[in-house]
């Protein structure tokens, strides 16, 4: 039997989930995949899949205005808008990374770099 998850409907309890990784653990990977959860309601597995070439131009070194992904569950394309709060968090966390490469995970696992995080990592960081 699998679980459920129910939404956060209190401002002020989401607004402190949000910056529990920014403010109190200080772990801007964790930050990040929070805000970009909440701001895109992208899946987690779609979030995981997430390459820093699909949001970040670096040659330009800007953002980029939207995500287009082909979603893992239904198969079908979607574009989610990059809005300020994804944007801050992405950079609050790739400042803190010491190098990244366009084809890196944004996600990545820490035992193995060069694969994503597991979707039972990710899960931790909301209980």
């Amino acid at each position: 039997m699998g679980t459920t998850t129910q939404p956060i409907k209190n401002k002020k309890d989401l607004l402190n989930f949000r910056n529990y990784y920014k403010v109190i653990e200080k772990k801007p990977r964790n930050y990040a995949l929070i805000v970009l959860g909440l701001n895109s309601a992208l899946r987690i597995g779609d979030l995981l899949s997430l390459h820093w070439q699909q949001v970040y131009n670096s040659k330009t070194g800007q953002y980029c205005e939207h995500i287009s992904i082909i979603e893992e569950k239904t198969n079908k394309q979607n574009t989610i808008a990059i809005n300020s709060a994804i944007t801050e968090a992405l950079d609050f966390y790739r400042h803190s990374l010491d190098t990244i490469k366009p084809a890196d995970y944004i996600f990545p696992s820490q035992k193995a770099p060069y694969e994503k995080l597991s979707r039972s990592q990710a899960f931790r960081l909301y209980y």
